[in-house]
């Protein structure tokens, strides 16, 4: 178990107004939500919404490993572009190879644009990290890792970046700051399903115990109190 007084931190901040853009998201439901679609026009949509407020690319491709009738997020934030004052962000929506049309759910349609707002959000510290160090190149971890996923989830970087996803989907799991600090004070005892990303870290360390965890705990503790 772990007080709340061990989870005082400080984090990086990023420019996007989460709100704003969900309801941006909202106001495309009419056309999407039970309507059958080409996966051309749900770019299309998605790519005008989404670079009015990012300053982004929206592309498209196809992978099988994409399950039918479903949309898959790959997010991309480029240092060097934007050091260079390029676009500094990519997001390809990536669709199964045997769909041209398809047709959302509002259960899906609510779980993806989730998804989609937490991959820019992950992206988006990235930037804040770069800029917070004026563009110079940070692999450092806080430990040595014994494995391949310990090497990388330990990555100061993205121990903060996942903190923060890992905070919006305890919110929304939850339903408020008081209610998922409770269940975090015992982070054992949270299902896979209202936080992956913490799920991510608990199968990567094994233990809230771990150095990491506890950084990481830290973190996500502090982006549920200030968003």
């Amino acid at each position: 178990m772990f007080t709340f007084k061990e989870y005082i931190v400080e984090a990086s901040k990023i420019n996007l107004n989460r709100a704003k853009l969900m309801r941006d998201l909202d106001s495309l439901s009419n056309k999407i939500v039970d309507n059958e679609i080409s996966i051309r026009s749900f770019t299309q949509y998605l790519k005008k919404t989404l670079t009015s407020s990012v300053d982004c690319e929206v592309t498209q491709n196809k992978s099988a490993a994409v399950s039918p009738n479903t949309v898959n997020i790959t997010a991309f934030y480029d240092q060097d572009a934007d050091e260079d004052e390029d676009v500094p962000f990519e997001f390809i929506l990536v669709y199964n190879p045997k769909d041209s049309k398809i047709k959302l759910s509002k259960k899906y349609w609510t779980w993806f644009k989730n998804e989609l707002v937490d991959a820019i959000m992950h992206e988006m510290m990235h930037q804040s990290q770069a800029h917070s160090r004026k563009f110079s190149v940070n692999s450092s971890n806080y430990l040595k890792g014994e494995t391949e996923d310990q090497s990388y989830y330990g990555k100061r970087d993205e121990v903060e970046a996942y903190a923060m996803n890992s905070a919006q989907e305890l919110l929304r799991s939850y339903g408020s700051a008081q209610k998922a600090a409770k269940a975090l004070s015992n982070p054992s005892s949270i299902k896979d399903k209202n936080s992956p990303s913490l799920d991510r870290y608990m199968k990567a360390f094994q233990s809230p115990s771990h150095p990491i965890m506890k950084v990481f705990l830290k973190k996500v503790y502090f982006f549920l109190y200030n968003k």
